[in-house]
Protein backbone atom coordinates (compact mmCIF):
# COMPACT_ATOMS: atom_id res chain seq x y z
CA UNK A 1 0.00 0.00 0.00
CA UNK A 2 1.25 3.41 -0.75
CA UNK A 3 2.93 5.61 2.01
CA UNK A 4 3.43 2.26 4.12
CA UNK A 5 6.95 1.23 5.46
CA UNK A 6 8.11 -2.09 4.46
CA UNK A 7 11.15 -3.95 5.38
CA UNK A 8 13.37 -4.64 2.57
CA UNK A 9 13.76 -8.42 3.96
CA UNK A 10 10.45 -8.87 3.94
CA UNK A 11 9.50 -8.47 0.55
CA UNK A 12 9.43 -11.59 -1.51
CA UNK A 13 10.66 -12.38 -4.62
CA UNK A 14 7.52 -13.43 -6.52
CA UNK A 15 6.55 -9.77 -5.35
CA UNK A 16 9.14 -7.93 -7.47
CA UNK A 17 8.28 -10.13 -10.24
CA UNK A 18 4.70 -9.56 -10.00
CA UNK A 19 5.16 -6.00 -9.77
CA UNK A 20 7.18 -5.72 -12.66
CA UNK A 21 4.28 -7.98 -14.59
CA UNK A 22 1.87 -5.27 -13.08
CA UNK A 23 3.45 -2.22 -14.39
CA UNK A 24 5.12 -3.07 -17.51
CA UNK A 25 4.02 -6.50 -18.94
CA UNK A 26 1.58 -3.99 -21.53
CA UNK A 27 4.25 -1.37 -22.12
CA UNK A 28 6.77 -2.28 -25.13
CA UNK A 29 9.49 -4.35 -25.21
CA UNK A 30 12.14 -2.45 -24.72
CA UNK A 31 10.54 0.15 -21.86
CA UNK A 32 9.75 -3.36 -20.06
CA UNK A 33 13.55 -4.51 -20.51
CA UNK A 34 14.58 -1.10 -19.28
CA UNK A 35 12.63 -0.98 -16.05
CA UNK A 36 13.70 -4.79 -15.11
CA UNK A 37 17.19 -4.03 -16.04
CA UNK A 38 16.69 -1.18 -13.24
CA UNK A 39 14.91 -3.24 -10.64
CA UNK A 40 18.08 -5.87 -11.25
CA UNK A 41 20.54 -2.81 -11.20
CA UNK A 42 19.00 -1.95 -7.76
CA UNK A 43 18.70 -5.22 -6.61
CA UNK A 44 22.01 -5.96 -7.20
CA UNK A 45 22.98 -2.01 -5.51
CA UNK A 46 20.84 -3.59 -2.18
CA UNK A 47 23.22 -7.02 -2.07
CA UNK A 48 26.47 -5.31 -2.31
CA UNK A 49 25.79 -2.80 0.65
CA UNK A 50 24.46 -6.20 2.51
CA UNK A 51 20.83 -5.06 2.51
CA UNK A 52 18.69 -8.38 2.43
CA UNK A 53 16.27 -7.98 -0.30
CA UNK A 54 14.21 -9.20 -2.80
CA UNK A 55 15.73 -10.69 -6.28
CA UNK A 56 14.03 -10.34 -10.03
CA UNK A 57 12.48 -14.46 -10.42
CA UNK A 58 13.61 -16.38 -13.12
CA UNK A 59 10.39 -16.18 -14.58
CA UNK A 60 10.51 -12.53 -15.38
CA UNK A 61 12.36 -12.76 -18.35
CA UNK A 62 13.81 -10.24 -20.67
CA UNK A 63 11.79 -9.88 -23.37
CA UNK A 64 13.43 -10.03 -26.82
CA UNK A 65 13.87 -6.93 -28.82
CA UNK A 66 11.43 -6.70 -31.56
CA UNK A 67 12.88 -6.11 -35.34
CA UNK A 68 13.83 -2.62 -36.34
CA UNK A 69 13.68 -1.17 -39.27
CA UNK A 70 16.73 1.39 -38.54
CA UNK A 71 19.68 0.46 -40.71
CA UNK A 72 23.05 -0.55 -39.06
CA UNK A 73 26.21 1.28 -39.85
CA UNK A 74 29.06 -0.25 -40.17
CA UNK A 75 32.18 0.98 -37.61
CA UNK A 76 33.90 2.71 -40.82
CA UNK A 77 30.66 4.67 -41.78
CA UNK A 78 30.33 5.85 -38.36
CA UNK A 79 33.94 7.16 -38.07
CA UNK A 80 34.68 8.10 -41.37
CA UNK A 81 32.54 11.66 -41.10
CA UNK A 82 33.70 11.78 -37.38
CA UNK A 83 37.09 11.72 -38.54
CA UNK A 84 36.86 14.46 -40.94
CA UNK A 85 38.17 17.75 -39.77
CA UNK A 86 37.04 19.95 -42.91
CA UNK A 87 33.46 19.58 -41.11
CA UNK A 88 32.55 21.25 -37.58
CA UNK A 89 30.75 19.00 -34.90
CA UNK A 90 27.52 20.59 -35.19
CA UNK A 91 26.94 19.65 -38.92
CA UNK A 92 28.27 16.10 -38.25
CA UNK A 93 25.71 15.73 -35.20
CA UNK A 94 22.88 17.55 -36.90
CA UNK A 95 23.54 16.86 -40.83
CA UNK A 96 24.75 13.25 -40.68
CA UNK A 97 24.22 10.94 -42.97
CA UNK A 98 23.50 13.68 -45.07
CA UNK A 99 26.10 14.34 -48.32
CA UNK A 100 27.77 17.07 -46.36
CA UNK A 101 29.23 14.57 -43.67
CA UNK A 102 30.19 11.74 -45.72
Amino acid sequence: MPGQETDLAAIEDDETGGALQLLWDSSAANTRNGRRGAVLAWTSWCAERGYDGPAVPAWAKRLAAPDSDTPVRSQMAIDRPIARRDVHLREKTWTWPTAAAR
